[in-house]
């Protein structure tokens, strides 16, 4: 079961639905870059290139989702260090950081300890903070 984030860590309190995006499926337990790559794609004008020699996704240009080197964590960009560190107390099994993001709102989540369902509105959370205006207001009416 997907784990429940506090209201005031949300990016924006109009999240539409995950099961609004048709092309997202929900597997429940550890999820893998394949469906990082499925979940990301699933949003708007999202295309995948790679970054540092790994994927990455991106919504006009701009990234919203990082798989790290290791290839079983993702980097997000949160819409502050606030977030950043509400979400790390939270939970720290499934969010850290490491010195290179200090002082940035970018959280780093660790596939085994999420679920599709929760990859999927971190990541919707992420391209909302990258995409757009129009874009957002267009995927969430």
């Amino acid at each position: 079961m997907a784990r429940e984030r506090a209201d005031k860590w949300r990016v924006t309190s109009r999240d539409a639905p995950l099961s609004a995006c048709p092309a997202v499926r929900i597997v429940w337990g550890m999820v893998t870059e394949d469906d990082v790559r499925r979940l990301a794609l699933a949003l708007p004008e999202t295309v995948e290139k790679t970054m540092y020699g790994t994927p990455a996704f991106y919504v006009r240009g701009k990234w919203f989702a990082r798989v790290r080197e290791e290839g079983d964590v993702l980097v997000l960009p949160v819409g502050s260090e606030e977030e950043k560190a509400g979400l790390i107390a939270a939970d720290p099994a499934a969010f850290f950081t490491t010195p290179h993001y200090d002082g940035s709102a970018t959280v780093l989540v660790r596939f085994g300890a999420v679920d599709a369902e929760e990859l999927g509105e971190l990541l919707a959370d992420a391209w909302r903070l990258r995409a757009p205006r129009r874009l957002v207001a267009a995927f969430d009416t």
